[in-house]
C-alpha cells in the first residue's frame, strides 16, 4: 500500500533537457511554473537548483536521481546547474508539476 504522505509527480512532457558540465558548470533554464526537477548525472557531481553550480553545493553521486522542489521564483527562468566533482559528464533534467 502507497504511503499516505507521498506525492505524485507529474513530468511536464516536452521540457527533458540535457548538458554536458566539465570544471565549468552546464545550466538550462526550465520554465517558470515548474514546481520540481528531476536531476541526474552521468558521473559525481553538484548540482544546483536557482543559480549556476559551484563546488560547494548538492553532491550527487553518479546515476543518482533526485528530485528537488523549486522555491518561491520571481517569474524569470529558472536555471538548474551542474559542476562536475571529479570528472566530466552530462545532466539530465526533467521538470516536474506536483
Amino acid at each position: 500500500m502507497p504511503s499516505l504522505n507521498s506525492v505524485i509527480r507529474r513530468p511536464i512532457y516536452g521540457t527533458g533537457q540535457k548538458v554536458a558540465y566539465t570544471g565549468t558548470a552546464g545550466s538550462v533554464t526550465v520554465p517558470t511554473y515548474t514546481q520540481s526537477v528531476l536531476i541526474w548525472c552521468s558521473t559525481a557531481a553538484m548540482v544546483r537548483v536557482g543559480a549556476v553550480a559551484t563546488a560547494a553545493d548538492l553532491p550527487l553521486p553518479a546515476n543518482t536521481p533526485i528530485t528537488i522542489p523549486v522555491g518561491s521564483t520571481d517569474g524569470g527562468p529558472i536555471t538548474v546547474s551542474g559542476i562536475q566533482d571529479a570528472a566530466g559528464g552530462n545532466m539530465y533534467v526533467i521538470a516536474m508539476a506536483d
